[in-house]
């Protein structure tokens, strides 16, 4: 939790940093942006690498890879789509953000389909059991 507010701070801080620039020197908001994007970028690396190296040795112990392969990847799915829609609002593209998304969560359906046909199987076989 610690680290957390760590980075939060430094958001923050960064924050106000770039609103002072904007303000005095406009020309110079972009290679300090593009610095404290790369910084966080790093920082939210090494949280995603310490997560994914704890859901393998969680999914190893359960027999449930496949099905964290599968969670892992819904979850890059979402943060890579979350990123790209965010930089094409920033850049002014709003109708290009929307098809972002919606790339995205068809992206998350067909990740899921095998997933739903598998419960439709068990629930047939459950129904047919009874």
């Amino acid at each position: 939790m610690q680290e957390f507010l760590k980075q939060c701070g430094f958001i923050v801080l960064s924050l106000l940093v770039l609103i002072i620039i904007r303000q005095a020197k406009g020309e110079m908001q972009i290679p300090v942006k593009l610095v404290v994007i790369v910084v966080l970028f790093g920082v939210c690396l090494t949280v995603i690498e310490g997560v994914i190296t704890g859901v393998n040795e969680l999914s190893s112990y359960s027999g449930a890879s496949k099905y964290v392969s599968i969670m892992l990847k819904a979850l890059f799915i979402g943060i890579i789509t979350t990123i790209c829609s965010s930089l094409c609002t920033d850049a002014g593209e709003g109708t290009l953000s929307y098809i972002c998304t919606l790339v995205g969560k068809a992206q998350l359906l067909a990740l899921a389909l095998p997933l739903i046909f598998e419960v439709l199987e068990m629930a047939i076989s459950l129904v047919g059991e009874v």
